[in-house]
């Protein structure tokens, strides 16, 4: 088969990143220039979230295949299922989503889960991907974790439930990142989409003109290059 590598996919969505973030400032520099009106602003930051979200879960996707490919061993021990020590993509992507028709990472939470359905052990020792797991389930990257697949699902689908999972992460999201009441105040609402709420600039970052959106960017991109530096494949 031909080896997927967790190193080019990591680098991979690092660039698309920057490329997203290229996006959105110039959507800012439109809307300083009044070529842009505030409720198109607010739609291209909700396209922005979508597309981050997409590049996001295809990355984590990809990172699956190759760690069970890789794994095969580890993966016996934690489904109970003895596996061919290599192992096509086409097989490695059927154990991720069965007969689903394609993968679907709705959160950090159902992500995780199926990570701990295939590698069960905690023993640094006993398996090749316990570095991934202790990368994902670092503290300082769930609540923009959460947000990126929340903001995205409300983003798309617009729903009653999208937006109380949205106003429930930024209320979240407030505890996480902010020491000011002011700070907090304005961070709980939610506004009429999460584009809206994704261009809003904090109190503290009003000198490096970054936004909502920009800090969820650069935390994944963190987690991304600490993948791929730590990634033996």
């Amino acid at each position: 088969m031909n080896k997927k590598s967790i190193k080019l996919a990591a680098e991979k969505f690092v660039k698309s990143v920057d490329e997203t973030l290229k996006f959105t400032q110039s959507v800012k520099d439109l809307k300083v220039n009044r070529q842009l009106s505030s409720e198109y602003e607010s739609w291209c930051f909700d396209y922005a979230i979508i597309r981050l979200c997409h590049e996001f879960e295809n990355f984590m996707f990809h990172c699956l295949i190759v760690l069970i490919n890789n794994d095969s061993e580890a993966l016996r021990r934690g489904t109970g299922i003895r596996f061919s020590k290599h192992m096509s993509i086409d097989v490695c992507e059927y154990l991720i989503v069965g007969d689903n028709s394609y993968y679907d990472m709705k959160n950090r939470e159902e992500y995780i889960k199926k990570l701990n359905k295939f590698f069960k052990s905690t023993d640094s020792n006993d398996h090749n991907s316990f570095w991934f797991l202790e990368i994902v389930k670092k503290p300082e990257y769930q609540i923009y974790w959460e947000l990126c697949t929340g903001l995205r699902h409300f983003s798309a689908h617009n729903s009653s439930h999208s937006k109380k999972v949205a106003r429930d992460l930024a209320y979240k999201y407030s505890g996480a990142d902010k020491k000011k009441e002011a700070g907090k105040k304005r961070s709980r609402r939610m506004q009429s989409s999460s584009g809206a709420w994704l261009k809003i600039q904090e109190p503290d970052q009003r000198q490096t003109d970054k936004n909502r959106f920009t800090k969820i960017c650069e935390s994944l991109k963190r987690m991304a290059e600490e993948i791929r530096d730590q990634a033996p494949y």
